[in-house]
């Protein structure tokens, strides 16, 4: 997959409505880490090894995600984009 744009990416937010990205669990305490996405905001989750208290949440930006995505290989890219977007479909 070739590299994501800053436009593809708020692009397809929103058309597919996603609003939550499961990202991975902490590997010390096994919390669920996640992206709260909203319109021009996004935040990430926390768990209690950051100290800053589990379900705090972090300011973060479009431009980080892309960033995020943007740092795998083309095969993987491809992996994270698929369950970004799907994360948005109702289940």
């Amino acid at each position: 997959m070739e590299k994501i744009t800053l436009d593809q990416l708020k692009t397809r937010l929103r058309e597919t409505h996603v609003y939550r990205w499961p990202l991975r669990d902490c590997s010390v305490c096994n919390v669920n880490m996640f992206y709260m996405i909203d319109r021009e905001k996004v935040y990430f989750s926390t768990c209690d090894c950051y100290r800053l208290g589990a379900g705090s949440f972090i300011k973060s930006s479009h431009e980080y995600l892309v960033r995020i995505l943007n740092a795998h290989t083309p095969e993987y890219r491809k992996v994270l984009w698929d369950k970004l977007i799907n994360s948005g479909k109702p289940k």
